[in-house]
């Protein structure tokens, strides 16, 4: 009988990230995977606009609140100051 002996470093394969949920009844969600499946906004744009949005890196990932990472988005932008 043979035994496959254990390799070192993380399994193969992506892990799927958990939502936290908050009292409030809001929730943080990982940004570039499920808030981008949801809004349907590609996760280098939201890249981009990371600084309209609340975030916070835990343990490596980084949460976007959901609801008011949605409301962000539905409102107006300032336009930069044009000469």
């Amino acid at each position: 009988m043979e035994t496959q002996q254990k390799t070192a470093g993380r399994p193969a394969g992506k892990v799927e990230r958990k939502r936290i949920e908050l009292p409030g009844g809001d929730a943080w969600v990982p940004l570039y995977s499920t808030f981008s499946e949801a809004t349907g906004i590609n996760a280098k744009t939201l890249q981009r606009m990371r600084r309209r949005l609340p975030t916070a890196m835990i343990a490596g990932v980084l949460y976007v609140k959901d609801a008011a990472g949605r409301e962000a988005l539905a409102n107006p932008t300032k336009r930069g100051r044009r000469r």
